[in-house]
């Protein structure tokens, strides 16, 4: 028997030792054993898992203090998770040795080398590695023994554990026994309540249920739908929204009669196989979606109803990337921000170590080690949705931490899923707790979702804030669409995915779409019925099941397994099922390989329909109240975005209408900010009304307890404290009224009889104060006149403001100003901010609402626009003849002395004088 002793990378800063190293290693040197001594069990199952494959024999122990817990059963290894679940201070079934390791004492008498590197070569990275931890290890040689090494240092004292330790160690086995139980005709009984509470009852709905219910029965799964609405109950006990759905589940009929979802799925064409098959042995996964801001009062709510041994989150583990292991060594050594940034991006992450920099020793030690530290662990941290719920203690049978009174597995998630238990995922949506603010708590999912406002405003691009379509992509694909109802918008959020995207799918249907718009009609190639929703392409994966379904005369489940097997490219289950359908129409041999063809070509590219129909739900009611009460949006929208993203958010406001104040001037189309929701060192400040104090000093002189200086220096560049004068004289003040100087006592020189020089107040011009409301708040609130090039303005497709708030292909004019120290270009009602050389006068071509230095030009000279597929008619206008439209539906029609209003085009090619 050979025994190593190994502490795992979970120790955090304590080893480097990774499992597939490691058992490399341990065959090498002739191991049989690898007891796991971590001062937790966190590692256990991964590396019992890893190592067992390799044909080690691994035993998952403990160490505290100067103690290694050994144990010698499944039964054993149970008494360890109570030991340390402070249920036990005593464990049996465990061999227990005392004492210091050999690495630390060569005369140690018991039979433990630590290891916590493989190679004596990884020394020195090892205790760099452990610095960054400023863990207190004592300075000793940990490498995994060789062969020769351990037989002199180990082999004589390992008698102990030989006889302890005859049997290979197995993990216990683990049943999860999900909290609540029901019968399947008490479950029925809850179904059928709610369909009744959402007016159905129509006899399909009856029997879809039915169907459903039995195979839910089959599988003995009725618990565990029980408990997904047992959640969702006490979610809206607190007045914490539920989303109207995500996954597959959406597609089930009885998880939409329990109050789970909010999607009818007869109406949309789901099926509830692609969800729960019974053809297959797959556990239900029924994830939910959450408002972020109730999601810690709902889990509070969870373990309270549940109690709170019986319920825990999941912990997760960070690794070093090479840039955040390059920041942790630099700030070790001392090195600064801009040394560091410029070694990250310079070196591509890490991928060559740049000429520029190779003779300086600290970069090129932070660059060697900062590549071996990457892929290590770094932190904590706890599964953004993973909740295990279970009937026993969780106390008895998972290793536990405590974390603001809520318990947390220390074995991730796929350890978990592993041992056979089942996690539900409670994810948290911003946009949720928007949305309920918006809808002032009532919930919006059994209107109908027919609202032409609601369509036509994401139709303009203007996208900022809804739930999956308001990045760059996503909103070039939704404007090309123009959505007109829900399936749309469900086909839109599908389409803006890699697959689709690169294998042109995305691009073939909105060339379809167009033609369809243009001409009332598209070109496809041959007719399929089962795809005449997406214009004869196969989009979603419940379009596989329909048409496996309708075309090659499987049932649903085998529908299913189809799709599932085409996507993981399984040949096997492929060529079995077509022998099926071969079987069951043999007279239609050649339409059934020319249908399978197609599936194979296409099918990896769909996505699931259940999940974009309710993404879509949600998406749809944001639109609607940004569309119908924009006001209200923008004022609870812009406070949550980055910096960076309220700039957009601000260009679409103004292009519908509205202006930013910080107090209200009496107009109903006034979007009101209040600093303090913009800076989180405020909120013991009420920014939300002007400052009653007679001026600038007794203001700070009253709130001087909860201001700095740089708080105070926001709130005049907000124009906070605009009713007390100059901005540019305020910011003078501030270290005169935070030192408590009182303006009102007179100078050394008056008391003398000197007569003052009067100084006049120097006052900010209207660019000023925007660029110092652009410092603050990510964009301006001051609109000014400016004058623009009105010469080419033929050539222009749209203001400044109107195409970076439809995050729109074209060109804008503009002016350069310098202001605050930065420079800007702008129409006078959006600034944006520029790094490089502009004229003071000129054009911007926006790509997808972004602009470089390249798209700068001072004049032009000639445009030519692209579109690719059919324009309408009534969307052309006439131009100079400087300008070129190119329209191509296969072939190209150049149109000269012509430009589109209104439609958008795909590209831009421009000459003239950058």
């Amino acid at each position: 028997m050979r025994v190593a002793f190994v502490v795992t990378s979970h120790e955090l800063y304590a080893s480097i030792l990774n499992p597939k190293e490691t058992a490399f290693a341990l065959k090498k040197e002739g191991y049989d054993t690898c007891i796991l001594i971590d001062s937790s069990l966190s590692s256990s199952i991964l590396w019992f898992r890893m190592l067992k494959e390799q044909g080690i024999n691994v035993i998952p122990g403990l160490k505290k203090e100067t103690r290694y817990y050994i144990p010698t059963s499944s039964q054993g290894f149970l008494q360890l998770i109570a030991l340390e679940n402070e249920l036990t201070d005593s464990p049996e079934d465990v061999v227990v040795i005392e004492g210091v390791p050999k690495n630390l004492d060569e005369t140690s008498e018991i039979p433990v080398w630590e290891s916590r590197y493989v190679d004596p070569r990884q020394k020195n990275l090892f205790k760099i590695y452990i610095s960054l931890g400023e863990k207190n290890i004592p300075e000793a040689d940990y490498h995994l023994l060789t062969e020769e090494e351990y037989k002199k240092i180990i082999q004589p004292n390992i008698g102990v554990l030989e006889s302890a330790l005859k049997e290979p160690f197995e993990l216990p086995r683990f049943k999860h026994k999900i909290p609540v139980h029901t019968t399947i005709e008490e479950l029925r009984a809850l179904a059928i309540e709610g369909l009744k509470e959402a007016g159905i009852t129509d006899k399909k709905y009856l029997e879809r249920l039915d169907k459903e219910l039995k195979i839910v029965q089959d599988k003995g799964f009725q618990d565990y739908f029980l408990l997904i609405a047992e959640i969702v109950k006490l979610a809206k006990s607190i007045g914490c929204w539920v989303g109207p759905g995500r996954g597959s589940a959406v597609g089930s009929l009885l998880v939409r009669a329990l109050g789970i979802t909010a999607v009818d799925p007869l109406k949309y064409d789901l099926y509830f196989e692609r969800f729960l098959n019974p053809a297959r042995e797959d556990f239900p996964d029924i994830d939910l979606d959450v408002e972020d801001e109730k999601r810690p009062e709902l889990i509070h709510k969870i373990t309270e109803h549940f109690s709170s041994e019986k319920v825990c989150l999941i912990q997760t583990m960070g690794t070093f990337s090479f840039r955040s292991a390059a920041r942790a060594l630099a700030r070790k050594m001392k090195v600064s921000e801009s040394e560091i940034r410029n070694l990250i991006s310079w070196s591509r992450n890490g991928k060559f170590l740049p000429s520029s920099l190779s003779k300086d020793k600290r970069m090129t030690s932070i660059f060697k080690f900062a590549n071996q530290l990457s892929g290590l662990y770094s932190t904590l941290s706890v599964h953004a949705a993973g909740i295990i719920l279970s009937e026993e203690d969780l106390r008895t049978i998972i290793p536990l931490r405590k974390s603001d009174e809520i318990y947390i597995s220390q074995w991730d998630m796929k350890s978990l899923e592993y041992l056979g238990f089942q996690k539900v995922d409670l994810l948290g949506l911003r946009n949720l707790s928007l949305l309920r603010k918006l809808c002032e708590g009532k919930e919006p999912w059994n209107k109908n979702p027919d609202n032409r406002k609601s369509f036509a405003i994401l139709s303009r691009g203007y996208t900022t804030g809804i739930f999956q379509i308001e990045g760059n992509e996503a909103t070039a694909i939704i404007k090309k669409i123009s959505p007109e109802n829900l399936e749309d918008l469900a086909i839109g959020i599908a389409l803006n995915r890699p697959g689709p995207i690169s294998s042109g799918i995305t691009r073939e249907y909105i060339r379809r779409r167009r033609f369809l718009k243009a001409i009332g009609n598209y070109t496809a190639g041959e007719h399929i019925a089962s795809l005449e929703d997406t214009l004869g392409l196969l989009i979603f994966q419940e379009q596989v099941i329909r048409l496996a379904i309708s075309e090659l005369k499987l049932k649903p489940e085998e529908g299913e397994l189809l799709r599932r097997a085409l996507s993981k490219k399984d040949t096997e289950t492929i060529e079995k099922l077509a022998e099926v359908v071969q079987e069951r129409s043999p007279e239609n041999s050649e339409k059934i390989s020319k249908y399978l063809e197609f599936l194979r070509d296409f099918s990896g590219y769909s996505f699931n329909k259940s999940h974009s129909i309710a993404y879509s739900l949600l998406s749809y009611w944001i639109a609607y109240h940004k569309a119908n009460n924009p006001v209200l949006f923008y004022k609870l929208l812009i406070p949550l975005m980055d910096s960076g993203s309220r700039l957009r958010a601000a260009a679409e406001a103004r292009e519908l209408g509205l202006k930013f104040s910080i107090f209200n001037p009496g107009n109903r189309n006034n979007i009101i900010l209040v600093p303090g929701d913009f800076r989180p060192s405020l909120t013991k400040i009420d920014t939300s009304k002007p400052p009653k104090e007679e001026n600038f000093f007794a203001y700070v002189r009253k709130n001087r307890n909860y201001l700095t200086a740089a708080d105070l220096e926001f709130l005049i560049k907000t124009g906070f404290f605009d009713q007390y004068g100059s901005r540019i004289k305020l910011l003078k003040d501030i270290n005169n009224a935070l030192s408590g100087v009182d303006p009102d006592l007179k100078s050394v020189l008056k008391v003398f009889g000197y007569k003052e020089e009067e100084i006049t107040e120097e006052m900010e011009s209207l660019v000023e104060k925007a660029a110092m409301e652009f410092e603050t708040f990510g964009f301006n609130l001051t609109e000014f006149e400016v004058e623009l090039d009105e010469k080419n303005k033929d050539f222009v497709d749209g203001t400044l403001t109107s195409l970076v708030a439809g995050s729109c292909t074209g060109i804008a004019a503009f002016v350069a100003i310098n202001a605050s120290g930065k420079k800007f270009i702008t129409d006078g009602r959006t600034l944006l901010p520029v790094k490089f050389r502009v004229p003071e006068k000129g054009f911007v071509v926006f790509k997808k609402g972004h602009f470089g230095e390249k798209s700068i030009f001072s004049e032009i000279h000639t445009v030519t626009r692209i579109i690719n597929g059919p324009v309408p008619i009534d969307h052309l206008e006439k131009a100079s003849e400087k300008n070129t439209l190119i329209i191509d539906t296969g072939k190209k029609i150049k149109l000269h002395g012509m430009k589109t209003r209104d439609f958008e085009v795909d590209e831009i090619v421009i000459g003239g004088e950058s």
